[in-house]
């Protein structure tokens, strides 16, 4: 049995600030270190049910934030940022399952802890058939696509509920509750390492029972930007159409295609000229 995992960084026990997320900042070597654990415990429990390959990909940022000298040795790692299906690059239909280790909630979700989509300053919202997803979402429809379930889900409070609400008989673990965007109350390091153990364990003993996410097709994405610069500048690329000041939208069949140019309306909005802070 085969098991995919996307680690993602701000859903990881105690991390509440961004400072906490970013290479060189605040405590960022301390999370890499907790991060690191609640992969290895996911790892852990998938075992024990029976999973013999893991496949990790690193997917924050930079995605360099795993201690490799720390990972389970079972597991192989993919590190290093690309465009293509980013969250989720070297998955394919071999996979039975996948895990969502350390994700957050979607952009405007009251006490999200670090709450974001994709890039947090130039999406305001993404939307798939007229529902507004974030990276979970976004995740579970490139799983979807190879026919691969998400089967667990970690992060806090809200990112949880946001999971459970897209996708059926999910496991969860809530490793902290947000206060505010930037303040949250965590459970202990090794507390959070051994509810994640045992819902990998349980996930994968009741994966028959969870359901594949797949959007409809064609598959329309709608974007909302953070500025009118930025609608105008996405609204260039071939096969966006403008819907608004900053909103955009894509269709097609294919969601890879789909989550591509998502990633390159995300780099023309943010490229020099068109992403002003400031103004």
């Amino acid at each position: 049995m085969k098991l995919y995992i996307s680690f993602d960084m701000e859903g990881i026990t105690g991390a509440h600030y961004v400072d906490d997320v970013i290479e060189g900042r605040g405590q960022y070597a301390e999370f890499r270190r907790i991060g690191t654990g609640e992969v290895n415990a996911a790892i852990e429990g998938a075992l024990e049910a029976g999973v013999t390959s893991i496949l990790i990909r690193d997917s924050h940022g930079p995605a360099n934030n795993l201690l490799p000298e720390e990972l389970h040795p079972t597991a192989e790692y993919i590190t290093g940022w690309v465009a293509r299906k980013q969250t989720m690059a070297g998955l394919d239909s071999t996979f039975d399952a996948a895990f969502l280790i350390g994700y957050h909630s979607k952009a405007g979700t009251p006490n999200g802890v670090l709450s974001h989509t994709y890039m947090g300053r130039q999406f305001r919202s993404i939307k798939l058939n007229g529902e507004e997803v974030g990276e979970i979402g976004l995740a579970a429809a490139l799983a979807g696509r190879v026919n691969v379930p998400i089967a667990l889900v970690t992060g806090d409070v809200a990112a949880v509920k946001e999971a459970q609400d897209l996708l059926a008989r999910v496991q969860v673990v809530a490793v902290k509750e947000g206060l505010d965007r930037f303040t949250a109350k965590s459970l202990s390091p090794s507390e959070s390492r051994a509810r994640i153990r045992e819902a990998a364990r349980r996930s994968i003993e009741q994966l028959h029972s969870v359901a594949v996410y797949r959007p409809a097709t064609p598959v329309r994405l709608e974007i909302e930007l953070e500025s009118i610069s930025m609608g105008t500048a996405v609204s260039w690329i071939p096969g966006f159409e403008r819907n608004g000041a900053r909103n955009v939208s894509f269709e097609h069949d294919d969601f890879e295609v789909i989550y591509n140019a998502m990633v390159v309306a995300g780099m023309v909005a943010g490229s020099p000229g068109v992403d002003n802070p400031d103004f």
